[in-house]
């Protein structure tokens, strides 16, 4: 189907009829050129001009996130010297496999046969030879119809029982022809569009034929029996394109400057006559899509001095949109649902490339910024506030959407009112709670102007150590410590100094980047901070090797910290500093790792709960993209979610209730290469809406996509929220006793039996506060230097929760 070409209108003065885009996650890098979908899954096919020489990419929408497939290369007869063009025009899903086709476009035939069908084989496109090829022409639709993948266009080749002409079905294993028999069967001209409708298949396009009968050109193939025939011509010239609503076939004809292009409805077994386009001054149908109940319209429409491109037609009559979009963009359909596709771009919501078209919900879209007058309205002044997310709740539910790069947000919401709020950071104030709050109608757009105050010459830096390492660590290793710095307040920081010590045992320093100054005798690096601006985070890698003869009793210290002068003038002077310790482990093998750091059991009056996701490459290949998925516990009432630190760099979003972190240029080492470029990870907190009770169990685990062909799935961590004043909690009744509790100096535990091991006092956040060690079936322990608390005793036999009183 031929795209569309719009340029931007004016608002059309005649009523509207609303429909809104509904983004897909983050949406795609560049202009689609084909897509498909099919239940909750789209596929679109994106011309990559990051590659040299650029080539295409398939790209698979989940409900989450896309998924990338990269690969597909023009053939190297294809030379483009005498004008050819080879053309990735159609992909489809069929039995969980993707499926490309191509055509070629030339003035005459190059020099040898081309094959036009790829498919990806789980780790690569390959071509399907000796299926669909030609010198010329080749395939320009693709579907999917009882139970078979349908290949169109314009070709003649040898398939299953003979030569077939220009559609073909293929059922996995083998192929057969659309007819009656191999010498009834195909068109007798090219096939331009395919469209599913109950169980027939339509097909349009510029033949006379099919089966060997005079059909006219839109033929329709039924899957009972199987029965064919044709149901008139709709129009002298080809059928470019066809839909389906409410039952019903639509078709369109492109024309030219001397022969309008016209759309036709078949209703009561008759062609009607064109949809008059006649109050319109200028009208260029291009490109139609069907939903359950109406039909939409894509192309250039101007009427009493507005414009419009996307038309709704429903009961006979003509409807605008009111969506402003620019560009080259082709309609879709899914079932009764539509989609649009193509180098376009929405300046409502700022969607480009692809988008769901929704009728039922409303889009509200704004920015978040920076209120530098505190006049609760954007100017060319006031900065956007990026990677944050907003948050809707209304109708009982509630909802997220994340801000771009400029601030820009856009969420697709039920119909109802909606309280909204957001968390930019520790210093924000909203200083326009009164836009705070949103109508949301079915099939318009509302927006938002979100102002955010902070007290100028605001200086904040917030500092976090953390180290990319597989959960297995041997005596010698090199270990990779993260430093991220992000600039939380609203001035630009300019030589502020990090400094950076570790245990003298940790050997072989080196950074990236280059660390200002490392003293050797003191274990310290020092990196100056240039041209922080606010809002912008920076990390720096650091190399050490642990001792070759460390042992498992060993645990080696690094700290981070800020600069003293800077600190003396810092807004928040609690996230100046960090630290961590890291020694031998014998982890679990495997490629993905979380753990909950506030503890397996946690005190129902905290609302905070921390996370940590590490991941490893353990194939033996290099790994460029990795897209992380953590589920949210659907029990769980958020108030807000943010993540701490992420490596490598990574942007995030919360889709239908999944953490997505996409590590678009992870670039990861095979493990068995070099184990410290093979690992990632990311720290998250989730602020609770409300205090969960007493037993009650937050469950999350997470699932890493590599380069789309190979995942790993992480252990799940249950996080149980106990009230200590309705006494211990056991995770193995009965294998230990401990009381007092309350205690005032000493805690005494008693086990069933003789223990001999590592009793471990840890606090909320994980961290361990002290250890002992048991060779009988009971212990004291002295809480002397331990503040007052509630804090977890942690054994091999079982656990329990101890407050400490002063």
């Amino acid at each position: 189907m031929r795209k569309l070409l719009v340029t931007g209108f004016s608002l059309l003065c005649f009523p509207l009829l609303a429909q809104v885009l509904q983004p897909l996650g983050k949406g795609l890098p560049s202009k689609v050129v084909a897509s498909f979908a099919a239940g909750n899954e789209y596929l679109a096919l994106f011309h990559d001009s990051s590659t040299i020489p650029a080539q295409h990419t398939v790209a698979r929408w989940n409900g989450a996130y896309w998924s990338y497939f990269p690969g597909l290369k023009t053939p190297g007869i294809i030379t483009g010297t005498n004008g050819e063009k080879y053309h990735f025009n159609s992909v489809v899903l069929y039995k969980d496999t993707m499926y490309v086709g191509a055509y070629i476009e030339s003035p005459s035939d190059v020099l040898a046969n081309v094959d036009h069908l790829y498919k990806w084989d789980g780790k690569a496109w390959v071509v399907m030879t000796n299926t669909i090829s030609s010198k010329n022409y080749g395939i320009k639709a693709m579907t999917v119809f009882d139970g078979k993948m349908i290949v169109a266009g314009k070709f003649q080749n040898m398939l299953g029982m003979g030569v077939v002409d220009n559609i073909a079905a293929y059922n996995g294993n083998s192929w057969s022809f659309l007819g009656d028999s191999i010498t009834k069967q195909g068109t007798d001209g090219e096939i331009n569009a395919l469209v599913v409708e109950g169980d027939r298949l339509y097909i349009g396009g510029n033949f006379q034929k099919f089966a060997g009968s005079v059909t006219g050109n839109l033929a329709y193939y039924t899957a009972t029996n199987p029965t064919w025939g044709g149901i008139g011509s709709p129009f002298s010239r080809p059928v470019d394109g066809l839909a389906s609503y409410n039952g019903t076939l639509a078709a369109i004809s492109l024309g030219n400057i001397t022969d309008p292009a016209e759309i036709r409805i078949f209703k009561n077994y008759s062609w009607s006559s064109a949809i008059d386009f006649s109050e319109y001054s200028l009208s260029e149908p291009l490109t139609i899509a069907g939903t359950n109940s109406y039909l939409l319209i894509g192309g250039n429409f101007v009427k009493n001095g507005g414009g419009a491109n996307l038309l709704r037609y429903e009961n006979d009559t003509l409807f605008a949109t009111g969506n402003k979009i620019s560009g080259n963009f082709t309609l879709g359909q899914r079932g009764s649902e539509a989609f649009i596709w193509g180098e376009f771009s929405e300046s409502n919501t700022g969607i480009r490339y692809i988008s769901k078209i929704e009728a039922y919900s409303g889009d509200v879209t704004g920015y978040l910024f920076y209120d530098k007058d505190q006049n609760c309205t954007m100017e060319s002044t006031d900065p956007g506030l990026k990677n944050i997310l907003v948050r809707f709740e209304g109708n009982s539910k509630i909802f997220f959407a994340m801000t771009n790069s400029d601030g820009k947000f856009v969420a697709t919401l039920p119909e109802g009112i909606y309280s909204v709020s957001a968390f930019p950071g520790l210093h924000w104030i909203n200083n326009c709670p009164t836009n705070y709050a949103v109508k949301v109608r079915k099939g318009k757009y509302s927006w938002l102007s979100l102002g955010q105050y902070m007290a100028p010459n605001t200086q904040d830096v917030e500092l976090h150590l953390g180290a990319a390492t597989s959960p297995t660590i041997n005596a010698g290793d090199k270990i990779k410590y993260i430093i991220t710095i992000k600039n939380t307040g609203n001035t630009i920081l300019n030589g502020t100094t990090i400094h950076y010590n570790h245990n003298s045992r940790l050997v072989n320093f080196t950074s990236n980047p280059a660390a200002d100054n490392y003293d050797a005798s003191r274990y310290e690096a020092t990196f100056t901070v240039l041209d922080l601006k606010p809002g912008e985070t920076r990390t720096i890698e650091v190399f050490l090797n642990l001792p070759s003869d460390a042992t498992a009793e060993e645990k080696f210290d690094c700290n981070l910290k800020a600069g003293s002068l800077f600190t003396a003038s810092d807004a928040n002077k609690e996230d100046n500093f960090d630290t961590l310790s890291l020694g031998v482990m014998q982890g679990k093998s495997g490629s993905v790792f979380k753990e909950g750091t506030s503890g397996d059991l946690v005190n129902i009056s905290v609302t905070r709960l921390k996370y940590e996701v590490h991941f490893s490459n353990v194939s033996g290949e290099k790994v460029q993209r990795v897209v992380l998925m953590d589920s949210i516990d659907k029990t769980v009432q958020l108030r807000y979610m943010h993540v701490s630190t992420i490596f490598p760099p990574a942007s995030w979003d919360i889709v239908n209730d999944i953490l997505v972190v996409q590590y678009d240029n992870a670039n990861l080492s095979a493990q068995e290469l070099d184990p410290s470029q093979s690992n990632g990870y990311v720290t998250y907190y989730l602020e609770l809406y409300k205090p969960l009770q007493h037993n009650d169990k937050v469950h999350n685990r997470a699932t890493c996509d590599f380069d789309s062909k190979w995942f790993g799935t992480s252990n799940t961590v249950v996080v149980t929220m106990v009230d200590p004043n309705l006494g211990v909690k056991m995770l193995k009744p009965g294998e230990l006793k401990v009381y007092p509790n309350p205690s005032f100096g000493t805690i005494h535990i008693e086990f069933l039996k003789n223990y001999t091991g590592e009793i471990v006092m840890t606090d909320n956040a994980g961290k361990v506060v002290k250890h002992w060690h048991s060779n009988s079936n009971e212990i004291a322990l002295s809480t002397d230097g331990i503040e007052a608390g509630i804090y977890m005793l942690r054994t091999t036999v079982g656990a329990a929760m101890v407050t400490i009183s002063k």
